[in-house]
């Protein structure tokens, strides 16, 4: 898996999953142009994290300083993020995608956030996973504070993503159905 090539060392993990109805060809175009601000939740705790937009897909993320640092087309994309998330702005880092994995700088930490998609038969299965790595004690002991807030409306945020990814993925598989 490409987040165990870009962040095998982390100081925490959240991963998630959702059986999709649907191949995972219309799963995985599915996941690049599903709307997040579709959801009133998600538009909501971006909104309270200072990310306010009328639209997100995962192609938009380079505008809220993620990068893509990984992708097997048509089965896993993975994309990073740097700052010091603690922070009220979060001192988001631009920065070069081939150095996410060398990046050390002491006082941030790197965030990989990556979708992976697993055939099963007729369905598929979208794996979302988050990892974070501190770059050095004094970071981890902020970011703890920090993730113990975050945390659960981070998950909420996750959960509701692979929800619209599902929605729109089985509703595209039937009009494709209808349609032949």
């Amino acid at each position: 898996m490409l987040i165990n090539e870009l962040l095998p060392d982390y100081d925490v993990s959240d991963r998630y999953h959702v059986e999709i109805d649907a191949p995972s060809e219309t799963v995985w175009e599915e996941m690049w142009t599903t709307d997040f601000c579709k959801s009133q939740v998600v538009s909501w705790l971006f909104f309270l994290r200072g990310l306010e937009s009328k639209s997100l897909t995962l192609s938009d993320l380079d505008e809220m300083k993620f990068k893509l640092i990984g992708e097997k087309r048509g089965s896993e994309v993975a994309f990073g993020l740097i700052g010091q998330f603690w922070s009220p702005n979060g001192n988001l880092q631009d920065f070069d995608p081939k150095e996410f994995k060398s990046f050390d700088e002491i006082g941030f930490a790197k965030c990989v956030w990556s979708f992976q998609l697993e055939e099963q038969g007729k369905k598929t299965r979208l794996t979302t996973e988050t990892r974070v790595r501190c770059t050095d004690n004094l970071s981890r002991s902020y970011f703890d504070i920090y993730w113990a807030f975050v945390r659960p409306f981070s998950g909420w945020t996750r959960k509701e993503i692979l929800s619209l990814i599902k929605q729109e993925s089985e509703k595209s598989k039937n009009a494709e159905e209808m349609d032949n």
